[in-house]
């Protein structure tokens, strides 16, 4: 099963001297409990009148809109941008939705983040990259971002002890760029470039997108793989 997976994505490791990692549903995964207390955050943070389903309804809507309207543009939609439009939408005090508010609903967002943080896909992913580091192949990360920006999941993988695991990290709302557009990655070659200097194909982008992550990586001359949405673990993957 595994074999046939990779074999259909053309990926041979013996060739790979870096890897770049997505991170939502390929390294971590939401906690249900920071969704529903976000919820009720926002509900009396900003005195929407809308029930608690009615908010979780149009968040689930709008980030899938936000997602696709992100990877069709090829560019990044500000996480403030996006709790306006969400805001208008949901009848919520105008008197309040101001930029500096939002920042502070921001801070105490994240507060919310880390009490109900993320986790691992892989409980051993630690050991994972130490591998893959101890064949002295470096490692990276681009993620499209949305309500979460890349300054917090930065934060996220330190308390998770892999953050220090990668070479750099790199986030689409701090580029304005998001995957699968060729430039999100050739961002990642410039900065591989910085590192060492290696052909494109020397370079595989792991992800759950068929689009994002795949076909952006292919197009952009690196190699891909998928995981996880195909069944396949990253554990099977580095280990086979």
């Amino acid at each position: 099963m595994v074999n046939s997976q990779l074999n259909s994505q053309n990926l041979s490791f013996s060739t790979i001297q870096h890897v770049s990692f997505d991170v939502w549903l390929t390294l971590i995964k939401s906690n249900p409990t920071f969704k529903t207390e976000r919820v009720n955050l926002l509900k009396h943070f900003f005195k929407i009148p809308h029930s608690v389903d009615e908010i979780t309804s149009l968040i689930r809507l709008w980030d899938l809109r936000f997602t696709k309207l992100n990877e069709l543009s090829g560019l990044s939609i500000d996480s403030r941008e996006m709790y306006f439009l969400l805001l208008l939408q949901l009848d919520a005090d105008e008197g309040l939705m101001h930029e500096a508010f939002l920042n502070n609903y921001y801070l105490e967002q994240e507060e919310l983040f880390f009490k109900y943080h993320p986790t691992l896909i892989e409980e051993n992913l630690q050991e994972l990259l130490i591998k893959l580091k101890q064949k002295n192949i470096s490692l990276s990360i681009y993620s499209n971002t949305g309500f979460i920006d890349g300054s917090t999941l930065r934060k996220l993988f330190l308390k998770l002890n892999v953050g220090n695991l990668f070479d750099f990290q790199l986030y689409s709302n701090e580029l304005n760029c998001s995957k699968p557009s060729h430039k999100a990655f050739q961002h990642i070659k410039n900065e591989v470039a910085k590192i060492k200097y290696i052909d494109s194909n020397s370079i595989l982008h792991i992800g759950d997108n068929p689009v994002a992550d795949y076909g952006g990586a292919i197009n952009a001359g690196m190699q891909g793989a998928i995981i996880n949405s195909n069944g396949l673990t990253l554990n099977q993957l580095i280990i086979s």
